[in-house]
């Protein structure tokens, strides 16, 4: 989840596998610079990584209002939402600090002791083993295919559940600051005009609630798009960006794609059990 937000600044490529290796480096350097900083160990060194580290957040918060992708900081994934106002304040009243206490600083309490390396050491080993124990421990599984979505639900923010247990139903998965999510609008709008008397086409983002508003405002959609929880949303996803197009057949994932279908496959598919 930590890995998608960053994407959704727009700066890094729609590449999984570099924004999951970015965000476990992120882990990492900070729980060791933290660490640096309570015991005291080279700060000559943690000060300006800090401040260096800072500044890079700073940037991506700036372009990320600027340019309109964000609706959240992402700082926290699902715990915690903070606005991107407030991360920028948060993050420029410890860039404050941090060089109030480069400042600040003096030899004499630097004390050269073995103890602070292993200290930072082990905090380091930490911030790496940390998210790959979470991963093993909490790890989401995408559904697989004929995969009854009924057991994996799909949560409104309002803690509503939302249902796909019976007809046909062509759910994409989107991100409203992706930019083929908002490129493959026409697509599907042509394929719920076409397919209405068969085939749902329902779209849903765990984005917010005023960013999907505003998605569909840029992007007239003929079909709905529902708002869910960012977990329930994971769990119906693979480890591919977004979008993720699933057929889901009576409650059951039929198949996926990376790309909308054509018209001439969901009409093969859904048409199997139109003659039954």
């Amino acid at each position: 989840l930590f890995a998608r937000q960053i994407g959704h600044y727009g700066i890094l490529p729609e590449n999984i596998r570099l924004l999951t290796a970015v965000a476990r480096a992120l882990v990492a350097v900070e729980v060791m610079l933290a660490a640096a900083l309570i015991v005291n160990w080279r700060p000559r060194s943690a000060l300006p990584a800090t401040a260096a580290m800072l500044l890079i957040f700073l940037s991506a918060l700036v372009y990320g209002m600027v340019h309109g992708t964000l609706g959240d900081c992402g700082c926290f994934g699902p715990t915690a939402q903070r606005s991107p106002v407030s991360a920028l304040i948060e993050d420029t009243l410890m860039l404050v600090g941090t060089m109030a206490a480069w400042q600040l600083r003096t030899e004499r309490i630097h004390y050269h002791q073995p103890a602070k390396r292993w200290i930072v050491t082990a905090a380091l080993a930490a911030g790496i083993l940390i998210p790959y124990v979470q991963n093993s421990l909490f790890r989401i599984q995408p559904s697989a295919p004929s995969a009854d979505i009924s057991v994996v639900v799909l949560t409104a923010p309002s803690g509503e559940r939302i249902s796909f247990s019976t007809g046909n139903t062509l759910l994409a998965l989107i991100s409203t600051e992706c930019m083929h999510c908002r490129e493959a609008v026409p697509m599907l709008n042509q394929i719920a005009a076409e397919q209405e008397n068969y085939l749902n086409v329902t779209a849903v983002s765990a984005s917010p609630a005023t960013d999907i508003q505003r998605f569909v405002e840029e992007n007239p959609t003929f079909y709905p798009v529902l708002a869910v929880d960012e977990p329930s949303l994971a769990r119906v996803m693979t480890d591919d960006p977004l979008p993720q197009y699933l057929l889901i057949r009576n409650g059951r994932i039929v198949t996926r794609w990376r790309h909308v279908p054509e018209a001439q496959t969901l009409t093969g598919l859904v048409g199997d059990t139109q003659h039954g």
